[in-house]
């Protein structure tokens, strides 16, 4: 039987690391993720098809009643990338993602390539038991040590449903019921095993509650685990040190068309712990780091005292509200420290390390007058001779604190202060310093739980966007208001000017305690019509098996913050959402709704464009042998005020007013530039269905099919209308020999249209598309020899349609001895019309 399933799969090729994800790309493998679970943290891991190219990934995410895509660096390490979604961010029904890659050349690719933001991937979130959070057990902790004179059970039953007949409720200890035995009222169940006259054994135990409804029927029952221990022993185990370490080296070798590269990178963990204190490190290190990019290498070590404190010391990610930091790496020390009402949150350290400009050439001018239009890129080294440069990056340090008070249950308000500036000397070739400066106020009340929560963050910011030139004196003040007057002003014209300019230098003189204080400010003044200033104000209801969402959001077209690169500025708008349980979760509805406009300054000289978003689904999870599924509709819709209907019913052809010149145009009708540039009325659907249905035959089967489509319109002039259609089928299957197989079909189908233009560059009234379709077969299986010491994987994908490829990948793993454990991965890829790839690559692990 062995040797059939060897042979089996050696015929029957796939994955065995990997989900399988419904897209192609040339530098993107797959992308694998946990089983997403409503309000845990999520890691995304994408596997490369290889990164000699790539600068930079960024993971663009959302939740169901987002509009935006939020934003987080993922962490290149080899051929892996990986990056975590934060806990608040991952809701029912699904998380919404697309990767943008940035590569060598200022080049950006997007994986999926077609529409990634009107059509992104999805990873389905599994839904949390709201009466789960019904039965509180309050001691003993899970999973918690203790001796038998410290047992003590108490449960709380507070927020148990009405539907819920309280006297039904039975209790149990390690499977014997001993309801009779515990104290049980409306609100709190009380239980002693020492005072019932139970002797526990040392060991594992288990305490059960089950509540029944009020017919009779079991409601929901929640178990909880403890461990019985004698006092020496739970004694030394205290003053016992325990660690772990995990250890990783890698070598790879790539080979893409004529361009071949070694890599060699190596990762240690460690973790210990000791009474109240847990410390650790870790480390990553790449033959990767070059002193012309930012840090490839990794190094974070850590000390925490319980709940207490925490430092950080290395490449960390602080916490702090979003409009502030978020998803922002900081190389130096970062912290905490909490004591009962009041909290402090610091960080310090750098951001950007400083990377040296490029020297182009140097050059002498011929005269004062062409040397003083230099381009700014530009270093004098005496008289007319000039060295030309590529700007580099400066050195950028930032220092974040934030004090609050209150525990974060149900009240807590703080402050929060960044400041981060570049180093001007950190580099000889640069242009353009810059600092910023940010602060802002948060609040958080609740009640009930949280089952009522709001939470609001303000934010005002100022940036300054050169500092080489350092802060004005109080003389440049004079000269700059001087200078503001006309050639025939008046002795009181002068003199109201000058004493305008002291009114500044008095601002400035506090100002520039803070900030670079010059004509580089932005904005340079905060105050009229509040460019600046920014808010997010939310408010959540969870009652009667509805989770009610409000949002309220502005963020001006001036604010800044060096610790969020990737916040969407000029914004403002509203957006609700709900989330309907029904038939005891067994079918959740989830809609939402967001309409938002830009242009918040409500500047005249520019459109404002409103836009409108809708989604809605029903999942459905019957139970065990049916199919669950998901059906979502939703829409996309975005207009500005202008109008060139006039133009476009005419039927003759558009043409642009700065695409005239020396043309006859008497048969064209004439459109500004400046209107048409800005011109938005495009309308997009979206439809989706997906399943999942897992059964026996012939083994556990899992099959998933999903099927997604695109459609939107654009009602301008230009015609870039878009369909994309993608739809998926799969089948994993686990069977009684250790082996498991997965077979899958993806189909994808694209078309993307746009308007003709002539030889005159008129927009004429036909359309031209194009397509871009493609499938992508899988086979493969996994088996594992000698007790699971060694595990055979390969997948075989072929692509076919407009995207031709093959895929092939083999790997080895194999437990060499206790704890150590040998990898060899190998892909071969056939590109059509082009080179073959080739990568290989020799992992070893050690894990203690």
């Amino acid at each position: 039987m062995n040797r059939l399933a060897i042979i089996i799969v050696l015929i029957v090729f796939v994955t065995a690391f990997s989900k399988l994800i419904a897209q192609v790309s040339k530098y993107v493998v797959n992308v694998k993720t946990a089983t997403a679970i409503e309000s845990m943290p999520l890691t995304v891991d994408v596997e490369l098809s290889q990164s000699a190219s790539i600068q930079r990934i960024i993971l663009k995410y959302r939740s169901f009643s987002a509009t935006e895509f939020k934003q987080t660096d993922m962490i290149i390490s080899g051929r892996r990338a990986t990056t975590s979604i934060p806990n608040i961010d991952v809701t029912l029904p699904y998380i919404e993602y697309y990767l943008e890659m940035h590569l060598i050349g200022d080049v950006v690719a997007t994986f999926p390539e077609e529409n990634p933001e009107g059509n992104p991937l999805k990873i389905f979130v599994s839904s949390i038991d709201p009466r789960d959070a019904e039965i509180k057990f309050l001691s003993p902790e899970e999973g918690e040590k203790l001796t038998v004179n410290e047992l003590a059970i108490a449960v709380s039953l507070l927020y148990v449903s009405d539907a819920v007949n309280k006297k039904l409720t039975h209790v149990y200890l390690d499977y014997t019921d001993v309801t009779n035995e515990a104290i049980i009222t409306d609100d709190i169940i009380l239980y002693n095993p020492q005072s019932a006259g139970r002797l526990l054994e040392t060991g594992l135990h288990y305490f059960k509650v089950e509540l029944f409804d009020t017919t009779g029927n079991l409601y929901y029952a929640k178990k909880l685990s403890f461990n019985i221990s004698t006092p020496l022993a739970l004694m030394e185990e205290r003053e016992s040190f325990k660690y772990g370490l995990n250890t990783l080296a890698e070598i790879r070798h790539e080979k893409f068309g004529a361009s071949r590269k070694t890599y060699v990178r190596g990762d240690v963990r460690f973790n210990g712990n000791c009474r109240s204190l847990s410390f650790g490190s870790d480390v990553h290190l790449t033959n990767e780091e070059k002193s012309y990019l930012q840090p490839q290498n990794r190094f974070l070590a850590f000390v925490q005292a319980e709940e207490y404190a925490n430092l950080q010391i290395g490449d960390a990610y602080p916490s702090f509200p979003s409009l502030v930091v978020s998803g922002k790496r900081v190389r130096g020390i970062t912290g905490y420290f909490n004591y009962t009402f009041i909290n402090l949150d610091i960080s310090y350290g750098q951001i950007e390390r400083p990377v040296e400009g490029t020297v182009i050439k140097d050059t002498t001018y011929a005269d004062s007058s062409q040397a003083s239009a230099r381009p700014k890129e530009s270093y004098p080294l005496g008289g007319l001779t000039y060295r030309l440069f590529k700007s580099g990056t400066f050195s950028r340090n930032i220092f974040v604190i934030r004090p609050s008070f209150g525990n974060g249950e149900n009240f807590q308000i703080g402050l929060t202060y960044l400041k981060s500036k570049d180093n001007t000397n950190s580099i000889i070739y640069g242009t353009f310093p810059k600092e910023n400066l940010v602060a802002s106020v948060d609040l958080l009340l609740a009640f009930d739980d949280q089952r009522v929560r709001w939470f609001s963050q303000v934010a005002g910011s100022i940036e300054n966007k050169d500092i080489s030139e350092g802060s004005y004196t109080d003389e440049d003040f004079r000269q700059f208001k001087l200078s503001t007057l006309p050639d025939d002003a008046s002795h009181d014209d002068t003199i109201r000017a000058l004493n305008e300019a002291e009114d500044l230098i008095k601002v400035a003189k506090v100002a520039r305690k803070f900030i670079t204080v010059n004509s580089n400010l932005s904005p340079l003044n905060p105050l009229k019509g509040s460019p600046s200033l920014s808010y997010e104000s939310e408010f959540t209801l969870n009652y009667f098996n509805n989770f009610i969402r409000l949002l309220a959001f502005r963020r001006g077209v001036a604010y800044k913050s060096y610790g969020n690169d990737f916040i969407q500025n000029d914004i403002a708008g509203i957006n609700i959402s709900d989330r309907i349980r029904l038939f005891e979760n067994r079918a959740i509805v989830s809609l939402s709704y967001e309409t938002k406009h830009n242009n918040v300054q409500n500047d005249a000289s520019l459109p404002t464009t409103k836009y409108n978003t809708f989604n809605s689904s029903i999942s459905a999870y019957p139970g065990f042998g049916i199919p669950s599924f998901t059906i979502g509709y939703g829409f996309y819709y975005r207009k500005n005020p202008i109008d060139m209907s006039e133009h476009v019913n005419l039927g003759k052809p558009l043409i642009m007013d700065i695409d005239t010149a020396g043309k006859t145009v008497n048969d064209y009708i004439v459109i500004p530039w400046e209107k048409a540039k800005y011109i938005v009325d495009d309308f997009t659907n979206r439809f989706y269905i997906g399943s999942n249905h897992v059964f026996n035959f012939l083994g556990k089967q899992n099959v998933v099919m999903s099927f997604t489509l695109a459609q939107k319109q654009d009602r301008t002039f230009y015609k870039r209308d878009q369909n994309n259609l993608s739809a998926l089928i799969s089948t994993t299957t686990e069977y009684e020999i250790p082996l498991q197989t997965t077979i899958s079909v993806v189909t994808s189908h694209n078309s993307m249209y746009y308007a003709l233009q002539d030889s005159n560059n008129a927009y004429i009234n036909r359309t031209q598309k194009q397509t871009f379709n493609y499938q992508t077969l899988s086979f493969g299986g996994r088996y594992r020899l000698l007790d699971d010491m060694l595990n055979l994987a390969a997948v075989i994908a072929p692509s076919f349609g407009d995207f031709r490829r093959l895929l092939i990948q083999l790997g080895v793993d194999y437990q060499i001895a206790s704890n150590h454990y040998l990898v060899y991965e190998l892909d071969f890829i056939r590109n059509s019309g082009g080179s073959n790839d080739l990568i290989m690559g020799i992992t070893y692990r050690f894990n203690m």
